[in-house]
């Protein structure tokens, strides 16, 4: 006996996400032309293109026909830090025999410093930045909101392409939607051009403005503008004077704080030194190392008037006892000995070294009586340590 076997008919329907179909529209229209022109490359295959404006919020309802820009992003990611490692490398360090004039070649010098007796010179890689300054200044360049503004001044997020119910937030005002945008662009170039170095390069230089920024000493903070306003807040009259020298297709910016003593040297002023390759550079940089200054000052001398108070001559050894005691700073230990003999009074002068391991700091001060060198050490080591990152001694 058969059975009654009942069949249901299930019609499976794709609805597809809002705005479907925009592809077409997109390649039909001047987009694909304006944004070569904007970008400074002209894709072959204007589909990778499409796809690098392509949100996810879009391709979910596209049945698998087109693909999303997240693939792209990832690749684009790394084709940036490689453009942008390579123009930090290139401008900012280079091989000792570049250094050296034409006319003279690594192993021409090397037979001269033979012929003197002295070493041969290797040839490796020098930077005029450390580790750190690179590392810093590439973080900034290649930073979200970096990227984000970029896309903003370019106008191309209105060139996204996105699936977003109407009244729902708008995907293209999200920062990291436009700064994967930015990224997801270099890759779809990159997959376009067949890995053309020199073609990406000029992509990332007309998008991310790159030499610019560096011409005008790109940070994360407009260091002179900061400087300005710290000066003006502290309680003595600070006045920052720029002189510039050009030296070796490069400028060196003398920053000079006029009226704020750098403690250390005992001076009426403290000076810094900027190296860069447009006065804007060396400058920023000169105001980059006064701001390091002043932050550290501020943090300490806030922190040292909360124990001792200002640092003061008369009590300047009781000051540091005072500190060591409270585990702030290592234990000063002085060292009195007779120096040279004064020749107006022929009495003997005394040098005393004052020295604290926690930082690390040595002064050396002479003066007629041994009291007023060790006082004077001691005052020496306590301007010495207001000058020290704050963050080493807590």
């Amino acid at each position: 006996m058969e059975k009654n076997i009942a069949r249901t008919t299930v019609t499976t329907v794709t609805v597809p996400a809002p705005g479907f179909d925009k592809i077409t529209p997109f390649l039909s229209s001047d987009a694909p032309a304006r944004i070569g022109e904007i970008i400074g490359y002209t894709f072959r295959n204007p589909h990778l293109l499409a796809q690098a404006f392509c949100h996810r919020s879009y391709t979910a309802g596209t049945g698998g026909k087109f693909d999303d820009n997240e693939v792209l992003e990832f690749i684009g990611d790394k084709v940036l830090d490689m453009v942008v490692l390579k123009t930090l490398v290139m401008r900012y360090g280079q091989t000792r025999s570049g250094e050296l004039p034409p006319e003279l070649t690594l192993d021409r010098l090397n037979k001269l410093l033979e012929e003197k007796g002295e070493g041969p010179m290797y040839d490796t890689f020098r930077s005029d930045k450390s580790e750190g300054d690179m590392t810093d200044l590439k973080i900034a360049l290649v930073r979200g909101e970096t990227l984000a503004e970029e896309i903003d001044r370019m106008g191309l997020a209105g060139y996204l392409i996105t699936g977003v119910q109407e009244g729902a937030d708008d995907v293209s005002a999200q920062k990291s939607v436009r700064e994967n945008l930015f990224e997801a662009i270099l890759g779809a170039a990159a997959l376009d051009c067949g890995w053309d170095f020199t073609a990406l390069t000029t992509v990332v230089e007309r998008m991310l403005r790159l030499t610019e920024k560096l011409d005008n000493g790109f940070s994360r903070e407009n260091y002179v503008g900061k400087l300005q306003e710290m000066v003006q807040a502290l309680a003595v009259t600070v006045e920052p004077e720029y002189d510039y020298l050009q030296k070796n297709e490069q400028y060196v910016c003398t920053l000079t704080l006029k009226g704020m003593a750098l403690f250390s040297q005992m001076r009426d002023s403290a000076e810094f030194i900027g190296v860069g390759h447009t006065k804007k550079e060396a400058a920023s940089n000169a105001a980059e190392q006064a701001c390091v200054l002043l932050d550290n000052i501020i943090s300490w001398s806030g922190r040292m008037g909360d124990v001792v108070g200002a640092p003061d001559p008369e009590r300047a050894v009781n000051q540091l006892q005072e500190l060591w005691q409270k585990g702030i700073i290592g234990q000063p230990v002085y060292n009195i000995e007779k120096d040279e003999i004064n020749e107006q009074t022929g009495n003997a002068k005394w040098r005393c070294t004052c020295r604290i391991t926690d930082p690390d700091i040595t002064e050396i001060i002479t003066a007629d009586t041994k009291m007023t060198a060790k006082r004077y050490a001691a005052l020496s080591v306590l301007f010495r340590i207001v000058e020290q990152p704050i963050e080493n001694h807590e």
